[in-house]
């Protein structure tokens, strides 16, 4: 995530409180609902349009407050230091390269080249490993420990 000195300590504070409120309000309403009847599917279902509602809702509230004397004044610039994983860029930079073809990171051609190669990771790598795996994991984790205990 982003930290004060990229985005200013108001944005760093709503985005850290924003991703612990997407882990805990989802994971209590999914198990809840569960508890008092509700098919996995369902509350599944639920807590994860929820999860993503937190999420959005926070990025948005941690872009207004960002500090934009502190970064570029861009919006994908902004957005970038705002979501991004920074040092996914460098495991990509060693996992695309080869020793006859030097792959940089954000230009066209190369991530032009790694979203259509099987071989190579994505720009989504980092997305996805920060956001969207450890909810869905959290999220089926708690659906199969209701699951057993209710």
């Amino acid at each position: 995530g982003i930290n004060a000195e990229y985005g200013g300590t108001a944005a760093v504070l709503v985005y850290n409180f924003g991703c612990l409120l997407t882990v805990l309000i989802p994971t209590i309403v999914g198990l809840s609902l569960i508890a008092q009847g509700y098919s996995t599917q369902k509350s599944c279902t639920i807590a994860f349009s929820l999860a993503a509602a937190i999420l959005i809702g926070s990025f948005i509230s941690c872009y207004v407050l960002m500090d934009k004397n502190k970064v570029r004044k861009t919006k994908r610039n902004s957005f970038w230091t705002l979501i991004g994983w920074h040092g996914a860029d460098n495991l990509r930079k060693m996992i695309n390269s080869t020793p006859s073809y030097r792959w940089a990171p954000n230009t066209f051609n190369s991530e032009f080249d790694s979203f259509m190669s099987p071989g190579k990771v994505s720009v989504m790598f980092g997305f996805c490993i920060k956001y969207v795996v450890p909810g869905c994991l959290l999220v089926l984790l708690c659906a199969n420990i209701g699951d057993t205990s209710f």
